[in-house]
């Protein structure tokens, strides 16, 4: 596995120097495997992927989650990346963060992962079992009206707030978003990016 760690580090063209500078820290050791929650993908005998998924519920990392350069493209990454996230749930942690390589930032996102602060951090939460249950897995159409239904309270609605993010955002893959008024070109940059 940690052949396969470096292999798939090494797709991303660093140097010998580099490879070697971050090996020691790339390494699953034999005593590591059922510490750090490992999950290995592989097809008929060969290993094709591998993740971790460490720390302390409620608030948990992905340690690694790593393919075989041979593998990428083929959907090992989302296999590895969702199973690793339901698991984080049926442990009951509710915030995985995740610092990534460079490289891999445009992956985590297209999966649903949202930047914390610079261009490597980023944190997933699991997906509600209901959230499964309400899509029953498929895209859906999202319908954000919580902004108005808020504003009666307050007597001013400005636009969406946390509760429309929360209705974009608790399913998977949604085909559509449809609010009740218009919106800032800043929310709807910040959505679509944040989706993917």
């Amino acid at each position: 596995m940690s052949a396969l760690v470096m292999r798939s580090k090494a797709y991303w063209g660093y140097d010998d120097a580099f490879l070697a500078s971050c090996a020691d820290e790339l390494r699953l050791r034999p005593d590591d495997v059922e510490p750090r929650r490992t999950t290995v993908l592989e097809q008929g005998g060969t290993v094709l992927g591998v993740s971790t998924l460490e720390g302390v519920a409620p608030d948990g990392v992905l340690g690694l989650l790593f393919v075989a350069p041979e593998a990428i493209r083929n959907g090992i990454g989302r296999t590895l990346y969702e199973h690793t996230l339901a698991e984080a749930e049926r442990l009951g942690f509710t915030r995985v963060t995740i610092e990534s390589d460079y490289n891999a930032v445009g992956f985590y996102l297209a999966m649903g992962a949202r930047r914390l602060h610079d261009n490597v951090l980023l944190a997933a939460w699991p997906e509600p079992a209901w959230s499964d249950a309400w899509s029953r897995g498929g895209t859906t159409v999202h319908v954000g009206n919580v902004a108005e239904f808020n504003g009666q309270f307050s007597g001013d609605v400005r636009g969406p707030d946390h509760y429309s993010c929360l209705a974009a955002f608790t399913g998977p893959r949604p085909e559509m978003i449809v609010l009740p008024q218009q919106v800032d070109p800043w929310w709807v940059e910040h959505v679509t990016s944040a989706l993917g």
